[in-house]
């Protein structure tokens, strides 16, 4: 039986308000790049700025900071035009694009808006996104969450046995407690859904969890604090992002759920699809396309071989071996040069081919390090 949590449309104009006045808003225009002396320089907003002599050892890219180890190992985060030195070694760091956790012999510590914060003595088995961390502490047996700068105790894991697996995205996590039931922590609030039998292929996305109901077989989702379901067959696949589902029906027809309503995107089946955050990419019949914030896009007509999604941008490969960029609107060439790699970090294209070659794309303009 379905249970409703709260009324549909208090609740969409609660989660709005939520995101507007509570989540942090964060610049998606920051990248790296090495000169041909080995110099490490942020591209912030258009400037550039050294912040290492020598090449890193590692490096992560959020919306709003950079983590990274430098020659010598120290453990450091560029954030807000300053390089802060967080510690001489780290076992561990994950970079979301709002958060940054990082561990040394699982002392678990969170770098926030500038803050460092300890989360855990002994941290494991953890899930880091954009405004929330969720871990399984093992000092205390006990699955915890930080969400706006609170730490808060999920389940008494004292009598299970077993390290509890983690769903988790932008700002919603699910996780089996110790009575084996699955539960979702969605704005600070825990919601007990169903038992670990009478669920499976659980996935995340923003403002969302998705699971198939095995009692019957159902395609379910716990969208902005309600249990809805989406479809009453399973699904052939399906992906999550930020606010909608994806998903091949039983019937082959690609279909998206989004704002409690389902709409049919082809009756062709896709040979691929990706989401990361605000953008899908998908092939049908050789069409290379995109769906963003409910529009759809025909990018090219013939697949590409490489291509890289993140936050509302798509940058790809063409036929013809031109590097281009979709900023969510349009389509731009930005090289005809053979590309040796090209990733996004945030909205900004970086990408390097000749020799010791790198680039960035960003606005329109290309940035280069020479």
């Amino acid at each position: 039986m379905m249970r409703i949590f709260l009324k549909k449309y208090y609740l969409l104009a609660f989660s709005i308000f939520l995101m507007l006045n509570s989540y942090k808003i964060y610049s998606q225009n920051i990248s790296l790049l090495t000169d041909y002396l080995g110099n490490v320089e942020v591209f912030d907003n258009g400037k550039f700025k050294q912040i290492e002599y020598k090449p890193l050892r590692s490096y992560q890219v959020g919306n709003n900071a950079i983590a990274y180890e430098d020659n010598a190992g120290n453990f450091k985060i560029y954030y807000n035009d300053f390089v802060r030195n967080v510690g001489v070694f780290v076992d561990d760091y994950a970079c979301s694009n709002g958060l940054i956790a990082f561990s040394y012999r699982k002392v678990f510590k969170v770098f926030d808006d500038g803050d460092i914060k300890l989360l855990s003595l002994s941290a494991l088995n953890y899930y880091v996104g954009t405004n929330i961390i969720v871990w399984y502490d093992n000092a205390e047996s006990k699955v915890k969450a930080y969400y706006q700068k609170k730490i808060y105790d999920l389940d008494d894991a004292l009598m299970n046995d077993t390290i509890t697996p983690i769903y988790g995205a932008n700002n919603i996590a699910a996780y089996f407690d110790s009575r084996d039931y699955l539960n979702i922590f969605y704005n600070e609030d825990i919601y007990p859904v169903e038992l670990s039998e009478r669920v499976s292929d659980i996935k995340a996305g923003k403002n969302l969890i998705a699971f198939i109901d095995e009692n019957n077989s159902s395609f379910q989702t716990f969208y902005y604090g309600e249990l809805t379901e989406v479809e009453n067959f399973k699904p052939i696949s399906y992906k999550t992002g930020d606010n909608f589902i994806a998903y091949i029906d039983a019937n082959g027809y690609f279909k998206v759920f989004r704002d409690f309503n389902v709409a049919t995107l082809d009756i062709n089946t896709p040979s691929f699809f990706e989401i990361k955050n605000n953008i899908m990419v998908f092939g049908v019949q050789n069409y290379f396309k995109a769906y963003i914030g409910d529009k759809l896009f025909t990018l090219e007509t013939i697949l590409p071989e490489q291509y890289i999604v993140n936050n509302n941008v798509c940058a790809y490969i063409d036929q013809r071996g031109a590097l281009k960029y979709f900023n969510g609107e349009k389509t731009e060439t930005v090289s005809y040069e053979k590309i040796k790699k090209f990733e996004l970090t945030g909205n900004i294209l970086k990408f390097s081919y000749g020799i010791n070659s790198e680039s960035l794309y960003w606005n329109g303009k290309i940035y280069n390090n020479d």
